[in-house]
């Protein structure tokens, strides 16, 4: 495989732009996950973050879950939840509550 070109989308913390951070945050998985993924993820970080108005930029899966992993869909607002031995999406009404999700949030 050859990558193309790449260009530069953009650069965070010179000024006037607000600033680049990283937080890493933990929570338990959904008792129901609802099809499509869990919706309204960016206001639940923000207000984990004490209402700070951050944009979501990517969120990375940095647990060690044996059976899932976390991606965050930014056009839909939405935290889906995959199966790591298949990539499929979780079952809906899967019961996730047991699994602790670690998530490292990188936001502006």
């Amino acid at each position: 495989m050859a990558l193309g070109t790449g260009t530069l989308q953009a650069a965070a913390g010179g000024a006037p732009s607000a600033p680049l951070t990283v937080d890493v945050i933990s929570f338990p998985g959904d008792a129901a996950y609802p099809a499509g993924g869990t919706a309204g993820f960016q206001a639940y970080v923000r207000a984990l973050l004490g209402g700070q108005a951050k944009t979501l930029l990517a969120v990375i899966d940095v647990g060690k879950l044996a059976g899932h992993y976390a991606v965050y869909d930014h056009e839909g607002d939405k935290l889906q939840v995959f199966v790591r031995t298949t990539g499929v999406e979780a079952a809906p009404a899967a019961n996730l509550s047991a699994s602790t999700f670690r998530l490292a949030v990188v936001a502006q």
